[in-house]
């Protein structure tokens, strides 16, 4: 491999690292946006596991419909639904349902590829 070669591809991952990370700061930002609440801070290493197995747009959306499903389940604890929640869902319980949801938008958009094809 060449030295130019070699610089090309230190300067790609240098712009990629760059990428994420500039990806990981607007993904923590919307995160504490969507859900203030210390309880429900998140490492900066979650929001990397994200952006490796799934499209930046599927974990926006995902975000957004986990926020949905947060103001559901709080509306119903307050309410005293006999479907609600013992306690208010932690961050385990948020990660798990946004992350889930990332894994269906995931399986819907391979169907739609399949399809097209």
């Amino acid at each position: 491999m060449t030295d130019k070669s070699m610089q090309e591809k230190i300067q790609q991952l240098r712009e990629a690292l760059e990428l994420q990370k500039q990806q990981v700061d607007v993904l923590s930002e919307y995160w504490d946006t969507l859900f203030p609440s210390p309880i429900h801070k998140i490492e900066p290493g979650q929001f990397l596991i994200w952006l490796r197995k799934y499209e930046f747009d599927h974990i926006v959306s995902s975000f957004e419909a986990g926020a949905d499903w947060f103001s559901t389940e709080m509306q119903k604890i307050e309410e005293g639904a006999e479907d609600a929640l013992p306690q208010p869902p932690g961050r385990i319980s948020l990660i798990k349902v946004v992350s889930k949801n990332m894994v269906n938008r995931r399986i819907l958009a391979e169907q739609r590829a399949k399809r097209a094809k």
